[in-house]
């Protein structure tokens, strides 16, 4: 699958960094109707902001909270665990706190 786009952007701070990720993980149509897919876990009391995405196979333990962020996929967030502002690649585990 190829993506087009018809615009350049330049990120030269971090907040710049996380736009762009997430204008274009919608534009890839990774967040057509919903932030998360069916293959991700998330913890009952977990919270997920409108404006934070996951990736499949992701898993988000007890009382976390994730807000203006990406996750990639098959990722492990553990228990207690607060993400803000952030751009988080797939793979990566990140303990209790």
């Amino acid at each position: 699958m190829f993506l087009v786009i018809n615009e350049i952007n330049r990120a030269n701070t971090l907040g710049s960094y996380l736009d762009i990720n997430l204008k274009m993980a919608k534009l890839n149509g990774k967040n057509s109707k919903q932030s998360r897919p069916n293959s991700a876990s998330v913890a009952e009391k977990s919270q997920i902001g409108v404006d934070s995405m996951i990736g499949d196979d992701t898993k988000i333990g007890e009382r976390c909270s994730v807000k203006r962020s990406v996750i990639g996929a098959h990722c492990s967030i553990g228990k207690n665990v607060k993400i803000s502002d952030s751009v988080i690649h797939d793979y990566v585990t990140i303990e209790d706190k």
